[in-house]
């Protein structure tokens, strides 16, 4: 198992019309974001005014996890929802979203490649089914397949090839 860790100290944080959006992981790695020239890009977003739209996002599919707050998000045209902590909602960046409410979430984007987002919890070992495993420490101190992991901190593990 190949992997890495990445600190708070790594991320990228930027501002945007409704908060702030920290960048944990981008790939390939060195990929730029506003050129949306990447494959999956794992962020958290603080979202500190009541309504906002989502930035358009053609051709990348989203996943959001709100960690923190509740968010109702209204894709016009295909559905609604509210995310309590911990829920979750897939769509298309494509789609026209307003979002109400305030909170904290966890975001995959993906495009060319397939991902999704799954909650454990801490002292968890992990068989990589895919080339990417990316696990963020939320909560405290974790340990994965014995690695210690830093609250605030992601590991990204790479499986192995095999040949």
């Amino acid at each position: 198992m190949n992997y890495k860790i990445i600190q708070p100290k790594d991320f990228k944080t930027s501002h945007w019309s409704g908060g702030t959006t920290t960048e944990l992981y981008i790939y390939p790695e060195g990929s730029d974001f506003k050129s949306r020239e990447f494959d999956f890009r794992l962020s958290i977003a603080t979202i500190i005014i009541n309504e906002s739209d989502f930035t358009p996002l053609p051709g990348v599919d989203r996943t959001l996890l709100l960690l923190e707050g509740e968010l109702e998000l209204i894709h016009e045209g295909h559905h609604s929802t509210t995310l309590k902590p911990l829920e979750q909602d897939s769509f298309s960046g494509s789609w026209q979203t307003k979002c109400i409410g305030k909170g904290k979430d966890f975001n995959l984007m993906t495009q060319k490649c397939n991902g999704t987002i799954s909650v454990v919890k801490n002292d968890t070992v992990i068989e990589p089914d895919s080339e990417h495993t990316c696990i963020y420490a939320l909560n405290g101190d974790a340990r994965v397949n014995g690695i210690s992991l830093k609250e605030g901190s992601l590991m990204v593990v790479k499986k192995s090839k095999k040949g």
